[in-house]
């Protein structure tokens, strides 16, 4: 992610690819309060190498 900086975060393995939770951002979100309060960066993506 490139529009947002990661300040903190906990790494959950997941293999074959790691996951973050409990993260600290600065940068755009989009904000969704139902059914539970979920905020999700702005651009977020995930590319898979060829």
């Amino acid at each position: 992610m490139f529009t947002n900086q990661v300040i903190s975060y906990d790494v959950v393995n997941m293999p074959p690819v790691s996951l973050i939770q409990n993260v600290q951002m600065r940068g755009q979100y989009y904000y969704f309060d139902e059914p539970k309060e979920v905020k999700l960066p702005v651009n977020m993506e995930y590319r898979f190498s060829s």
